[in-house]
């Protein structure tokens, strides 16, 4: 193979490295999302509606510090993803974790310095904002004390947690003035999250097919 051809062949695999990320749908409820400064961000839709693919981009965005809201990009060094189970394995096929799942299909492989172990559920990333970047994934399974300990810049929670896994995470975020983002359908309704965020939110906004139903 000639010099010509490993350097056409690294830049497709480059190119399809980024493909997802670049080519990612702009919809209004993204554009929504991105334009925020609110430190907390409750996004509610249906199944399959794109929540946790919009939660996703908007944090590699942070990452590699593209976001629209400058403060977002700040807080993108230690990330915590919070939901009911733990990414088990790199390998999509036998991954259920749907924080997981969208933010591999976002992330260009070159930016993963060290993907999820059995021994360690967080990613290192390089990151042109910090150096590196971390995305820590935390279970509601887990035992609470466990999931302590170590101050974060961000917690992305995927569905409605526990009350008091919430108020921990939440806990992690006070030394760095950090925010939140929690992605939920509500299949079986609201509990705490209803008086406490919904009811208390100083925004709305949604799409044209929820404002007409």
């Amino acid at each position: 193979m000639s010099k010509s051809d490993v350097e056409i062949e690294y830049v497709d695999k480059v190119a399809n490295a980024w493909a997802n990320f670049i080519e990612f749908q702009k919809t209004p409820h993204l554009k929504t999302i991105l334009s925020l400064k609110h430190k907390i961000l409750f996004l509610l839709s249906g199944n399959q509606g794109g929540k946790t693919a919009n939660a996703a981009f908007s944090y590699v965005c942070r990452i590699l510090g593209i976001h629209p809201v400058e403060e977002k990009n700040r807080l993108s060094k230690n990330i915590r993803c919070l939901s009911s189970s733990l990414p088990e394995s790199a390998d999509a096929d036998e991954q259920d974790n749907t924080q997981y799942l969208e933010l591999k299909k976002l992330i260009p492989y070159e930016m993963i310095l060290k993907d999820i172990t059995n021994r360690s559920r967080t990613m290192t990333l390089s990151s042109p904002v910090h150096g590196k970047a971390y995305i820590e994934f935390v279970s509601t399974k887990q035992e609470l004390q466990d999931t302590g300990k170590v101050q974060r810049c961000s917690l992305w929670a995927d569905e409605e947690p526990p009350r008091p896994y919430w108020d921990e995470s939440r806990m992690r975020l006070h030394a760095r003035g950090g925010d939140t983002v929690l992605s939920l359908t509500p299949i079986n309704g609201l509990t705490w999250t209803y008086d406490d965020l919904y009811q208390r939110a100083s925004y709305m906004w949604g799409s044209d097919a929820i404002v007409k139903a």
